[in-house]
């Protein structure tokens, strides 16, 4: 993702509920990035669920969501993770969203 500037400022990534036959509810994420960037936001399908009033200066980041953020049988969605400035290509080295079932999605991986 690119600032008005070209500058990549964000990193995307595609989580799909692979079942027909329940809603899985995302309760929590875990984030590792590269660099001195600041966490600003991260959106699903465009809706917020961090950053606004609080943003993560530092990595690793550990976030649990106010409210859990459903997914639907077979619902794709895009985790966005937006930085104050501009951050390297394939800057986020680890990502773990986790959902109230226990199931979990890892990318990347960390020390």
């Amino acid at each position: 993702m690119l600032d008005s500037n070209g500058n990549n400022i964000g990193e995307a990534f595609y989580i799909q509920n692979a079942t027909s036959t329940y809603t899985r509810y995302l309760t929590k994420f875990e984030m590792w990035w590269s660099g001195s960037s600041t966490l600003n936001y991260v959106t699903l399908d465009g809706n917020t669920i961090f950053g606004g009033t609080s943003t993560a200066s530092t990595s690793p980041t550990y976030a649990t969501l106010s409210s859990s953020y459903v997914f639907g049988t077979w619902q794709y969605s895009w985790f966005k993770a937006y930085f104050n400035s501009a951050i390297s290509s394939k800057a986020i080295t680890f990502l773990k969203v986790s959902f109230s079932d226990g199931c979990y999605v890892v990318y990347g991986s960390h020390s």
